[in-house]
């Protein structure tokens, strides 16, 4: 699924797709800490579904182009590909 706006929270089509797939993983391109994944933890609540959430770390990010930061924090297309591969198997996240 793809979310448009974070405010409100359109909630539902998220939890039919929890139900289908059994796990969610969000990705978003700043800190994880209030943003995206926060909002869909608290939507699926108590659950017990798997979410991996990726996102920046809460630490200073050194300066640089774009693409060498996303490779810095992990979250380049190869990266996040692995790490959601590695979740969907059934592992955990590294």
């Amino acid at each position: 699924l793809h979310v448009a706006i974070l405010q409100p929270l359109d909630a539902q089509p998220i939890l039919d797709s929890v139900r289908r797939s059994g796990r969610i993983v969000t990705v978003e391109n700043h800190v994880k800490t209030g943003g995206f994944g926060d909002a869909i933890a608290r939507a699926i609540g108590e659950t017990g579904v798997p979410h991996l959430r990726l996102g920046l770390p809460q630490e200073f990010i050194p300066a640089g182009l774009p693409a060498w930061q996303l490779t810095y924090c992990g979250l380049d297309a190869p990266a996040v590909a692995l790490r959601i591969a590695r979740f969907s198997s059934g592992g955990r996240d590294v």
